[in-house]
């Protein structure tokens, strides 16, 4: 099998392994990057401040076609076609001094992109950083993806220890083969805004900042980083009500199905319910 293609004879499908780092534009990083991702068998790397210069490149069977229209200092956009399969896969870096606008707008222009992104993280942390006898800690490093991949993501996880850089890697999996039965829904987004009623979501925001007392003067007066919490937490509640208020929230249609479920089990469990009910 090809470098970066996995097979699980389980699932009956393939993968195409893929890494993200940011390597603070460190060449001892960009090497380590190098020897961690052959001895994983990865196929793509997605680098955020690559060390500028020739250090090498990663052995694979992916044929890789670059979006010369988009690729500049800080983007980067290709085109991964695996066997039969073709993958679009953009990598970013904000830089914090900047408007996060522009970067977001020549996202947008890529063509395999949709409207509706996905964030894949699950939750730990991508940066760790020792400061003074402090660990300072933040998921800076963000995975997203379109709809039509929202499936076909698999094993997302933080790796410790590949790089010497203070951001940890990423590897996830892309399904490049079929799948018997859909899995299960995993997207981030709650609520479905094409049906919002944003002059009610203005109102409910603006009562709900009234009863919280969140004003502007508050913020301006934010005096350390648990004051600061605080304010955010009542931003995010005055948020949430009025999206409760004004948005209806997402339904998926689709289901998860039990592999070991079966007809003889459902009739047990119609019969069961009846005879609850007459308890």
């Amino acid at each position: 099998m090809a470098d970066g293609l996995s097979t699980e004879s389980e699932a009956d499908h393939a993968s195409l392994r893929l890494i993200q780092s940011n390597l603070q534009r460190s060449k001892l990083a960009t090497a380590e990057l190098l020897v961690g991702a052959s001895r994983r068998k990865i196929a793509v790397a997605l680098v955020q401040e690559p060390y500028v210069g020739n250090t090498g490149e990663l052995k694979r069977d992916v044929d890789v076609e670059e979006d010369q229209t988009l690729i500049d200092e800080n983007v980067t956009a290709a085109v991964v076609t695996a066997g039969s399969c073709r993958i679009g896969v953009v990598s970013v870096y904000f830089e914090d001094d900047k408007p996060i606008g522009p970067y977001l707008d020549r996202v947008k222009a890529c063509d395999f992109l949709d409207v509706e992104g996905y964030v894949l993280n699950e939750g730990n942390t991508t940066f760790e950083v020792y400061r003074g006898d402090r660990l300072f800690q933040s998921t800076v490093d963000v995975t997203g993806g379109s709809s039509a991949l929202l499936d076909r993501a698999e094993k997302w996880q933080v790796v410790r220890g590949v790089t010497s850089s203070d951001h940890n890697a990423v590897t996830f999996n892309i399904r490049t083969g079929g799948r018997s039965e859909p899995g299960p829904f995993r997207g981030t987004r709650i609520y479905n805004t094409a049906k919002a009623r944003w002059s009610e979501f203005l109102t409910a925001f603006d009562n709900a900042k009234e009863e919280r007392a969140l004003t502007a003067g508050m913020v301006e007066v934010v005096d350390s980083c648990d004051r600061l919490d605080e304010v955010v937490d009542l931003y995010t509640e005055c948020v949430q009500h009025a999206c409760d208020t004004a948005i209806p929230r997402k339904r998926s249609m689709r289901r998860l199905k039990l592999p070991w479920w079966s007809p003889e089990l459902e009739g047990l469990k119609k019969d069961a319910n009846t005879k609850k009910r007459r308890i």
